[in-house]
């Protein structure tokens, strides 16, 4: 049985680009999500990836790392319930910068970004300065972009799709 809408607003409105969005706007956000399901060992997404899709771990626990030629893996963060995936690569055009597992059986909230516009208000959201700055600074995506708050900007996101996030 699939949880409540109620259950799915409350964990988007824990990620910083919803925080401050009316009940209005998320339920209009919430219609353009969908669940995706993952067993324990599961490959989200590839490290290089093309993103479209903004992640966010509504059950479970999230393994996020980079590998080496050798095989040896470098752990970069561990993500859970309310954590979004890769926001950054996925608003800004790049690829992710780390390949995602999922550590136990998790459940992700899937929206896609081709969604977003449509769904947001067109006036600008707090936190624009900050992230326009940290893309400036950081150059091509290839951090994991904690703390950045995004936000909606008008023809952003008018891009073509070529793939997504598994």
């Amino acid at each position: 049985m699939e949880p409540p809408r109620s259950q799915l607003v409350g964990t988007l409105r824990r990620v910083p680009l919803f925080t401050d969005l009316s009940d209005e706007e998320m339920t209009l956000i919430a219609r353009s999500v969908s669940r995706l399901r993952f067993d324990r060992g599961a490959t989200i997404f590839l490290e290089g990836d093309a993103c479209h899709e903004l992640l966010i771990v509504e059950e479970g626990t999230v393994k996020i790392f980079k590998s080496a030629a050798s095989g040896r893996q470098q752990l970069i963060g561990i993500e859970r319930a309310g954590n979004s995936l890769a926001e950054v690569p996925v608003f800004d055009g790049g690829r992710s910068p780390a390949t995602a597992e999922a550590a136990v059986s998790t459940v992700l909230l899937r929206l896609p970004v081709r969604s977003v516009p449509a769904n947001l208000p067109s006036k600008p959201r707090t936190g624009a300065e900050g992230f326009q700055s940290s893309r400036a600074s950081a150059g091509p995506s290839r951090e994991s972009g904690r703390g950045v708050v995004l936000l909606y900007c008008p023809g952003a996101f008018d891009r073509p799709s070529d793939s997504t996030c598994r």
